[in-house]
């Protein structure tokens, strides 16, 4: 782009590259926003209630 622009306006390819690189924060912002439903997150029931026991039994031994 510095090539074909004047010299009085190159500074249109610093304001290209900027713009690019906004788009490109833009886009991956809203690709990867956190979801309330994320399939990659789910607990099943028996993990949960695994969690739970071992939760308990940490209540009881404690000295």
């Amino acid at each position: 782009m510095e090539t074909i622009t004047s010299y009085r306006y190159s500074w249109t390819s610093v304001v290209a590259a900027e713009l690019a690189t906004l788009a490109f924060y833009v886009f991956t912002g809203y690709k990867f926003k956190p979801e309330a439903h994320n399939p990659y997150f789910v607990i099943d029931d028996e993990e949960e209630e695994a969690a739970a026991e071992a939760l308990k039994l940490e209540d009881e031994f404690e000295l």
